[in-house]
Parts: C-alpha cells; structure tokens; sequence
C-alpha cells in the first residue's frame, strides 16, 4: 500500500499540501495490519516541482515497471513551518497550492528506487479550466501501454482563494511518461457543467471505465460527501 502522511504537529488541513510524503506499507492481508516499510517519495529540495509534498498516490504495474502516479508541490520556504501559522491564508498554503501537478515515478521494485522526473506529466495551461493546479491523479494504464487520465484542477482567479471551484478533467498518452494531450477541451464533471465531484479513483473491466468519487456538495446524490459511481465506454464522454 502506498499511503500520504505528514508531520503530526501540522493539521490536517493545509498541512497535506505543505508536508505530505509517500509511505510504502505492507500486509500478508488486505485488511491489515499494515507494517511500515520505507518512503518512497520523500521530499527532495525546493528546487524541484515535487520538492516539498508528495501526495495522492495511485499505484499500478505496467509489464515490469510499478507506476507511481502523484501530486507533488513545491514552496521555498521552511520545510516545517510553526503550526499555529499555518493558515490557509499563509504564504505556505497559497504557494504550494498554487504548484500543485501530476507527477509519475517508475521502478522495478515496490520497495524502490524509484525514478523521479524534473517535471510534471501533467501541468497547467493558461486560459483553460485546469490554469491553477493540477492533482489527484486517476490513471489507468491500458495493455498496449496507452494512459487515461482523469485529474482533478481549479483555474486561477483573481481573488482570494486564486482559484475556482473544482473540474474534473481526461487526458491521455500512449506511454506512462506521455506527452499527455487533452481529450476534452471542456471538464468531465465541474459545479458548472454538472456537478463537483473530488477525490475520482478509475478502472476498466469488460463493460468499459468506471470511477468511483465523491459527491463534494451533494449535488448528484442529495447528500454531500457521499460516494457515487460512473461509467464510460471511452473515458471521455
């Protein structure tokens, strides 16, 4: 299993954009118990784009490659700040928002090393809905090797919190290091279109691709937070 964690001294809320990690745990059985065993994306400097957190890992195996997909970010100041100024109004918090993007980390190993790029798969694009940030990777690797995508992004706004309201978007790539194109130019599910949905996990069986989020406000399901289930034949629509 492949897990974020972060400092306990930072709240929950901003501090898994500050601080967070990649653990790798494991277990003789799915339910546990889960024994720690090593970090597999620890934080590597300020200087690089995924330098500070590492966050929303998906795990899957491609031929002999393990594929980590993930959120990193990046700010350049302390790497621990004091708790009782961690606000989401703080320089950390709109910083390392800000830098939010996908990522992808490959080895032949579930215990490492692993192979980390100098930049993001998936970035932001000025003038569209994913102009802010780019994260929660949701990606499925198909047998000839092609990627789907599904990303959650917020476009940047003026004011303050600089960003809109969450989108869901697809893109893709015929290999896990890409280049990744955009599939469609408007977002799978956004407050606008239909609903705002967080947190998609995807798969593919016989019947087509499935993702499994949350609804944010309640908007689908009449209750906010609740989990709710889609499906596509291709992906996109």
């Amino acid at each position: 299993m492949f897990a974020s964690r972060w400092t306990k001294h930072l709240t929950f809320h901003p501090g898994w954009m500050i601080a967070s990690e990649i653990a790798h745990l494991v277990s003789d059985t799915p339910e546990g118990p889960y024994t720690f065993c090593d970090v597999a994306l620890p934080a590597r400097g300020a200087q690089y784009w995924d330098g500070r957190a590492t966050h929303n890992p998906k795990i899957l195996k491609y031929k002999d490659n393990y594929v980590l997909f993930y959120m990193g970010s990046t700010h350049p100041f302390d790497e621990f700040p004091e708790a009782d100024t961690l606000k989401l109004k703080s320089k950390y918090s709109i910083v390392a928002r800000s830098n939010k993007r996908i990522g992808v980390a490959y080895s032949k190993s579930l215990n490492g090393p692993w192979t980390r790029l100098d930049a993001p798969v998936w970035n932001t694009k000025p003038e569209t809905f994913y102009s802010f940030l780019t994260s929660n990777p949701a990606p499925w690797v198909n047998e000839d090797g092609s990627v789907l995508l599904i990303f959650k992004s917020r476009k940047y706004n003026e004011d303050f919190p600089y960003q809109s309201s969450m989108a869901i978007g697809v893109a893709g790539a015929s290999h896990f290091l890409g280049p990744y194109t955009l599939l469609s130019e408007e977002p799978v599910f956004s407050l606008e279109k239909n609903a705002e949905v967080e947190d998609p996990c995807l798969w593919k069986d016989e019947t087509g691709y499935h993702i499994l989020a949350k609804d944010q406000r309640g908007k689908i399901t009449g209750e906010k937070g609740n989990g709710v289930l889609f499906h596509s034949l291709d992906g996109v629509n």
